[in-house]
């Protein structure tokens, strides 16, 4: 699938192989929002969305995965589109998981 521009900067070009989703904490994104986003980018449930997000609120970035890298991109593409509706500045993206 192709990649929208909007996303290219945090996007891997290839589906292939292993990926880790990245988040990053700011000041403006709520909690509640960071759940959500998990829950809906990731299926995850809510405990383990709502300890994600304390991790990251915590230490100021967490991973996720690893995860076959499409699996990653449709994840990091879900969050940000629903981030970007819900005007919230969530920073999201893909790195390669190490081998």
């Amino acid at each position: 699938a192709a990649v929208p521009a909007s996303h290219q900067d945090i996007l891997p070009g290839s589906d292939r192989g292993t990926a880790m989703v990245e988040l990053r904490d700011d000041p403006y994104t709520t909690k509640d929002f960071v759940v959500t986003a998990l829950r809906e980018g990731l299926g995850l449930d809510a405990a383990e969305a709502e300890r994600i997000m304390e991790a990251v609120h915590t230490t100021g970035h967490g991973t996720i995965g690893p995860m076959a890298m499409a699996t990653a991109r449709t994840a990091v593409i879900t969050m940000r589109d629903l981030a970007q509706r819900s005007q919230f500045p969530l920073w999201v993206g893909v790195t390669a998981a190490s081998s």
